[in-house]
């Protein structure tokens, strides 16, 4: 298991900001991602998680090979 660091989170937090701030311009996501957005994150990452579920993400099943056992996959339907 990798061990991550403040800035790894810090990273990672700012790619989540990302991605819901492409949320919220829901036209030019539906463009990109067609039926619905996946992700994959780490339960200790709580903020992101909340994050995601105050903007639609819903908890959903593997939907790939990640060597990381405790990966949470998420998904919000466009």
């Amino acid at each position: 298991m990798r061990w991550y660091h403040k800035m790894d989170r810090d990273i990672q937090v700012a790619r989540d900001i990302k991605i819901v701030r492409a949320y919220e311009k829901r036209e030019e996501v539906s463009v990109l991602f067609s039926e619905c957005v996946l992700l994959d994150t780490l339960p200790f990452l709580q903020s992101a998680i909340h994050m995601y579920k105050k903007y639609g993400f819903y908890e959903t099943e593997r939907y790939n090979d990640s060597p990381m056992d405790t990966s949470i996959y998420m998904k919000l339907d466009l």
